[in-house]
C-alpha cells in the first residue's frame, strides 16, 4: 500500500493515503490497521508526562522552514502535534475520537497551503484538493465518523446510525468526486 512505503519519510502524507483509503473501504480487512496507524500519526510525538505535563517530540526536518521538496508537510506535521498535545487538556479530552481527527484535518487542509515555495509532489496534488473539498461541502465531520468506524467505538456506532441521511449524503458526493487527472509522477 502506498502509505506504507512513505510512512517513515512522509508521515502526513501517509496520513492523507490511509485516511482516503478509510472513506473508501471503511470495512475492509484492513481497515482496523489502517485506523491504527492514522491514530498513531495524529498522536505521534505527544505524550502526557503526568498530569501537569505534556511532551512533544519533533523530528530535526519538522523545524527546518529552508527545506522544501514535494510534498513537504512540515508546518502541517508541527500544527497537529500542537493540536494532538491539546487533546489532553479539560475541554478536549472527552471529546468523541472522530471530532478530534475532525479538528486534525480541518488543520491539515489549512496547514496545507502554508509554504508558498512549496514544490506540490503526489500527495499534495492528489489528496490535498480531495480534503479541500469535503471541507468545503461541509463532510469533515460525517467523513471523520466514516475513517473512525472500524474502530467499534459506540459513540462512534451511534452516530452513523442517527446520522444516516450525512452519510448517504457523504458516499453520494464522494462518489461523484472527480479525482485530478494530472500526472504528479
Amino acid at each position: 500500500m502506498l502509505a506504507y512505503s512513505i510512512y517513515d519519510k512522509n508521515k502526513i502524507a501517509a496520513l492523507l493515503a490511509l485516511s482516503t483509503c478509510l472513506l473508501i473501504e471503511p470495512g475492509s480487512e484492513r481497515a482496523g490497521n489502517s485506523l491504527s496507524v492514522v491514530l498513531q500519526i495524529l498522536k505521534s510525538g505527544v505524550q502526557k508526562k503526568d498530569d501537569k505535563n505534556i511532551s512533544i517530540t519533533l523530528a530535526p526536518e519538522a523545524l527546518d522552514t529552508k527545506r522544501g521538496g514535494e510534498d513537504n508537510f512540515h508546518s502541517a506535521e508541527l500544527m497537529i502535534a500542537m493540536a494532538s498535545a491539546l487533546d489532553y487538556d479539560d475541554k478536549h479530552k472527552d471529546l468523541p475520537t472522530a471530532l478530534k481527527i475532525k479538528d486534525k484535518l480541518e488543520m491539515l487542509v489549512s496547514a496545507a497551503g502554508i509554504d508558498a515555495n512549496k514544490k506540490s509532489g503526489f500527495f499534495t496534488g492528489f489528496y490535498i484538493p480531495f480534503f479541500k473539498a469535503m471541507k468545503a461541502g461541509n463532510f469533515l465531520e460525517t467523513a471523520s465518523y466514516i475513517l473512525h468506524s472500524s474502530s467499534g467505538d459506540a459513540v462512534t456506532k451511534k452516530w452513523l446510525e442517527e446520522n444516516k441521511a450525512k452519510v448517504d449524503e457523504f458516499n453520494e458526493w464522494m462518489s461523484n468526486y472527480s479525482w485530478p487527472k494530472e500526472n504528479h509522477f
